[in-house]
């Protein structure tokens, strides 16, 4: 590893079931200080080995403290009365480590290493936040953190962590849009029926938010499977409707397009009959008891085998403060759709908000959904220690297309949000973003139409993502002609910039070492 010569800062959270800090005084960042981040498991251990730049002559060092919620300190450290954090019992000082100090494993200056045995520790799920920091500070407070989380079993050993710190996957990246002082995000991808063209369009936002409308969007596409992609000469709305009549689950046996979609106070249902150039609709008011839905499940809409048309939405009940999913179910081409909740009752400590539907081999259709609070979100101890688990996609399933639906059950899976699709083999294949070290994009497969997850071997298609918060991800995949696949991401890497990527990669059949699947 490169040596750089600034005095490194750097703070290690490790979190027990619960978010970084339940709240911190308001922090100014000059510049980013990680510039490289990495974590190595063994079976009882872990190693984190952080570089970083600070140009200023403050006091630097490392502190390293486990946020702990409902639950005792982990062996090898302390709680102090009536706080959530727990610190190391051994350290340089009160304060913590410093760089090239009795902890650090890497004497160059600027890169920090320890490793924490996680031997004795109690079963459940443990998050880690590092980065650097200046105690006491002298100007500003260092603010800048990578987050991760493992969890540790009845054993007593790391689960599916290891070996998953860099790409295992033989594929070739590409960059399909990059600009600097753009936020490019939120890639859709079509590819038409019997050929590898594959069409997108993305937000090309002016600030660094999701919710930002001050920027554009662009149109772009590929006639070699990804590999190249060109700018498409379609206004928005042009793409709109070449996106729709191109889209199967949208298209009624006599040729009428349908489709649903919430809008925060009430849910619309639309036809089109002529291609999706215009559009008539319905507009239909909230439930009783809802206070709101939103449109946030892009993947969430199927059309079943047998012809069951199922829409999946997020919303929120008056007086709850956790969204939970709800269903649009037709089962006549779109003329009427039933209205449903997944339960009949209010979440009491996960809520669900982006969710992907896919329909199984077996019939089954299941559900992958992101869950809440999160870090950022939480209020009280209580949601501190749930929102340890809340990283992880939950998963709940139908057996009779759509009418009831399995109590959600936390998957091995760690990451958001979620694609799913079903391979021609009858493998379920769920791409995800995977916003803590290594960050980047990952993919994981079923072989029992959902009933378990292969997360032993997962694909780590990408691991170097940038970036505080760990903002990328939202990966959508298509399988192409000749057995490999491709998926469509936003990315952050070490420029700081945003952009839109795709990675063309395969998946390892276990029988002959091909892939196969398609459409």
């Amino acid at each position: 590893m490169r040596t750089n010569p600034p005095l490194v800062r750097l703070l290690i959270a490790l979190t027990v079931c619960t978010p970084a800090v339940i709240s911190q005084a308001t922090a100014i960042q000059k510049l980013p200080r990680i510039t490289h981040f990495k974590v190595q498991y063994t079976k009882y251990s872990f190693k984190v080995i952080v570089q970083s730049v600070d140009g200023d002559p403050e006091i630097g060092g490392c502190q390293i403290r486990v946020t702990c919620a409902t639950r005792a300190a982990p062996p090898g450290f302390y709680v102090k009365p009536n706080g959530y954090y727990a610190y190391p019992q051994k350290s340089d000082r009160p304060g913590g480590d410093i760089d090239n100090g009795s902890y650090d494993q890497d004497k160059q200056i600027g890169i920090y290493a320890r490793t924490i045995s996680t031997r004795d520790w109690p079963p459940g799920v443990y998050r880690v936040a590092a980065g650097p920091t200046n105690d006491p500070p002298s100007k500003w407070n260092v603010n800048d953190d990578r987050k991760f989380r493992f969890e540790i079993d009845s054993e007593g050993k790391i689960v599916g962590k290891r070996d998953l710190e860099s790409e295992n996957v033989a594929g070739t990246h590409v960059v399909i849009y990059k600009k600097k002082g753009v936020y490019a995000c939120f890639a859709s991808l079509l590819k038409l029926e019997s050929r590898d063209t594959l069409y997108t369009d993305f937000a090309t936002r002016t600030y660094r938010s999701h919710s930002d409308n001050t920027g554009g969007s662009v149109r772009m596409v590929s006639h070699d499977g990804g590999l190249t992609w060109q700018d498409l000469p379609m206004s928005a709305p042009q793409f709109n409707t070449f996106n729709a009549a191109n889209r199967p689950i949208l298209k009624t046996p006599n040729g009428t397009l349908v489709k649903v979609s919430a809008e925060g106070d009430g849910w619309e249902q639309a036809t089109s009959n002529d291609n999706g150039v215009t559009w008539n609709v319905t507009k239909h008011p909230l439930a009783e008891g809802l206070e709101r839905l939103t449109g946030q499940c892009r993947h969430g809409y199927i059309l079943t085998s047998s012809g069951i048309r199922l829409h999946v939405m997020a919303g929120k009940r008056k007086g709850s403060d956790l969204r939970e999913l709800f269903f649009l179910r037709s089962v006549d081409d779109g003329q009427t759709w039933q209205f449903s909740s997944m339960f009949n009752a209010k979440p009491k400590h996960i809520g669900f908000n982006e969710t992907a539907l896919v329909e199984a081999a077996d019939g089954s259709i299941v559900a992958i959904a992101r869950a809440e609070p999160e870090d950022h979100s939480v209020r009280t101890r209580e949601e501190l220690a749930t929102s340890a688990l809340t990283a992880y996609l939950y998963q709940s399933v139908s057996a009779d297309e759509g009418l009831s639906w399995t109590k959600p059950k936390r998957t091995p899976i760690l990451g958001f949000p979620a694609h799913l699709v079903q391979l021609t083999d009858g493998r379920l294949l769920c791409t995800y973003g995977y916003r803590e070290a290594a960050m980047g994009i990952r993919a994981c497969v079923s072989h029992d139409n959902g009933k378990t997850w292969d997360v032993d071997n997962t694909y780590t298609l990408r691991a170097d993502g940038q970036g505080k918060g760990g903002d990328l991800g939202y990966p959508v995949s298509t399988p192409l002609s000749d057995g490999s696949i491709f998926t469509i991401y936003y990315f952050n890497d070490d420029d700081n910039i945003t952009h839109i990527a795709g990675t063309k990669w395969r998946l390892k059949d276990s029988r002959t070492g091909a892939s196969k699947s398609k459409d």
